[in-house]
């Protein structure tokens, strides 16, 4: 019981820390560049601000839920509104870092069908995580289109980071591993990532190369399915 009470303990650690972190961030902007800033670019932050702060209510309440309930709330989902929501989250560490972030979705990818908040953390866990591989100048794809299984579409994020020694890349799922020095991460994110998108009926899957960089690809279903874990990764 007390391991159980640490693992859900340090998950909520990690998942808070993204939105607490894009708060800091940008109300230390704000504080630093309020008088250059225009009235519309106040706003936005403004608008930020109060974004994240219900992100942070709803994870604590995700989280809350899971201790109750084991299945995702599906509904049909716009891929391309989701992915942009998760990309204006991050748009204050991407321009902080001075990183170049392209992304491709195309407005006629098929309806993907999920939990709205869960795929969001999913998303811009794999989004934080390109960031923190790259160096400052670095290079970040989420490219989105079809798999080559009928019936679900993929979400690549890549970047061009440092990459993944091919004698880690078979644990960077695993609960509480991690590459980041110590206290700049639980190990957690990726490995409550795929069990999101496996509790979507998806998955995700990892490509490396150390020097050139990593290639996260999230499969999610386009029609609807039962949530339930995957009784086995899928190919995407």
């Amino acid at each position: 019981k007390l391991r159980a009470v640490g693992t859900l303990t340090a998950g909520i650690a990690h998942e808070l820390n993204n939105p607490l972190n894009n708060i800091t961030l940008t109300a230390s902007t704000l504080k630093q560049f309020a008088g250059k800033l225009s009235d519309g670019e106040r706003q936005e932050m403004l608008d930020d601000l109060v974004a994240e702060a219900d992100r942070s209510q709803q994870i604590v309440r995700n989280l809350l839920d899971f201790t109750r309930q084991t299945e995702a709330a599906i509904e049909p989902l716009d891929l391309p509104t989701l992915v942009q929501d998760v990309v204006n989250l991050a748009q204050n560490q991407v321009r902080l870092q001075g990183c170049a972030l392209e992304v491709s979705v195309p407005a006629d990818l098929p309806v993907v069908h999920g939990d709205r908040n869960l795929l969001r953390q999913v998303f811009l866990n794999l989004l934080l995580n390109a960031l923190d591989a790259i160096d400052r100048g670095g290079r970040i794809q989420v490219v989105a289109h079809p798999a080559r299984e009928p019936g679900f579409v993929v979400t690549d994020v890549i970047d061009n980071g440092s990459g993944i020694p091919p004698h880690l890349l078979g644990a960077v799922f695993d609960p509480f591993f991690t590459t980041k020095a110590t206290g700049q991460g639980t190990g957690l994110g990726l490995s409550m990532s795929r069990a999101i998108a496996r509790q979507h009926g998806g998955d995700i899957h990892v490509r490396s190369t150390p020097g050139v960089g990593s290639t996260f690809s999230v499969l999610l279903p386009t029609t609807p399915v039962e949530a339930r874990i995957s009784a086995g990764p899928r190919s995407a």
